[in-house]
């Protein structure tokens, strides 16, 4: 399959779903390990002393005020069908 034969709006989409799975995967850890994280974002802007440090898929704060930052990015095989 070329390049040409796949539509942006489909990788957009597995990227998504990429993420999300990538997220559940931190959540799950989460429930695991429940004195691992204070909070966990997603889609967030950490906007701590209301100065915005970074945007990121996913932000996880530990419980000794460290912050865990995942850019999760999706790329598809171009030589895969």
């Amino acid at each position: 399959m070329s390049k040409d034969n796949i539509k942006s709006t489909a990788i957009t989409c597995k990227g998504y779903d990429y993420q999300t799975l990538f997220g559940i995967i931190i959540l799950a850890d989460w429930l695991n390990f429940p004195d691992k994280y204070q909070k966990v974002l997603f889609k967030a802007i950490d906007d701590t002393d209301d100065t915005p440090q970074a945007l990121d898929d996913v932000i996880c704060v530990t419980k000794d005020n460290k912050y865990d930052y995942y850019q999760v990015e999706y790329s598809p095989f171009p030589e895969k069908e």
